[in-house]
């Protein structure tokens, strides 16, 4: 259950790694500069700790490379680095501003990298710097426009930018038509997928 007075998790996160809840309890609450607020929602708005927290247990030593689509206020990119010691974090976004208009560019730090491109656009994201390395990335997450079609795009121009053994994750299917779309577009293009519904967790 959720205590709204602690803003913390109760029982949910029993059996869950120390350290993971202990980025997201940082990150959930994080002060940014005066009035503002440099968080992650992945704790709160959304209920994505319990899978990420057994998904990312295993690799969480590791050399990994990790790119968020969809930066908001930056306070997820923190919750990666702080998680994956060893990793390097990238975060794009197609608007150079966030939510409070506050430069994106300031979020960047040691093993935060930050860019700016519409992951929708395959010739744009070929060209950019980010996905010119040699190696590609172990995670891509998806947490951009909350659409469909967009969430379909992204996919199929940064699928290539994930190593054979990545995992590439889709956050934020709005509903069960937009489930579908994608269902039916990803079996048709031979991916392996699976889905994980998480709207019956508490406040979800």
């Amino acid at each position: 259950i959720y205590c709204s007075e602690t803003r913390e998790w109760i029982n949910v996160c029993e059996g869950l790694d120390e350290e993971w809840i202990a980025c997201l309890n940082k990150w959930s609450n994080q002060p940014y500069g005066p009035n503002r607020k440099r968080n992650t929602d992945k704790m709160t708005k959304h209920t994505y700790f319990p899978v990420y927290g057994n998904m990312f247990l295993p690799i969480k030593h590791e050399n990994i490379k990790i790119l968020e689509v969809g930066i908001c206020r930056g306070g997820s990119l923190g919750l990666w680095k702080d998680y994956f010691c060893k990793g390097e974090v990238f975060g794009i976004d197609i608007e150079r501003y966030d939510v409070d208009g506050i430069d994106r560019s300031t979020y960047a730090e040691e093993r935060i990298n930050i860019g700016y491109v519409d992951s929708t656009n395959k010739e744009l994201i070929d060209k950019h710097p980010f996905f010119q390395f040699n190696e590609y990335y172990d995670i891509i997450i998806d947490d951009g426009a909350h659409d469909p079609l967009s969430q379909l795009k992204t996919c199929r121009n940064m699928f290539s930018k994930l190593k054979n053994s990545g995992c590439y994750i889709i956050e934020d299917i709005i509903d069960d038509k937009s489930l579908n779309i994608l269902r039916t577009a990803l079996e048709e293009s031979n991916f392996y997928f699976m889905i994980i519904d998480l709207r019956t967790l508490p406040r979800k």
